[in-house]
């Protein structure tokens, strides 16, 4: 299964994961190698499927711009990230989520 790299861009940002644990990723958001805050996601997968004759293979995906304060939160601020990340972490515990 594709996991969520390391470093990417989206969005015009760039993005380095910061910490993950389960299914929560904590990540730098930045611009022009200037950090701008941080975003934390609950992480989606997605099993192999096919549409017309393009498989598309099994793997970790982030939410949607329209899922933020649902599956996806921002903040300015590492100590408020850090605080809702680690609420996502003990959530996913109590639910059994396999760690990775």
């Amino acid at each position: 299964m594709k996991q969520i790299p390391q470093e990417f861009r989206k969005n015009g940002f760039d993005y380095k994961i910061s910490q993950r644990r389960y299914n929560v990723v904590l990540l730098s958001q930045s611009k022009n190698k200037r950090l701008l805050g941080y975003e934390v996601h609950t992480i989606k997968k997605r099993k192999s499927h096919q549409i017309d004759q393009n498989v598309i293979p099994s793997g970790e995906y982030l939410a949607s711009n329209e899922m933020f304060g649902q599956s996806t939160w921002s903040f300015q601020n590492e100590y408020y990230a850090l605080l809702k990340y680690k609420e996502l972490v003990i959530k996913a515990k109590s639910l059994g989520v396999s760690n990775v």
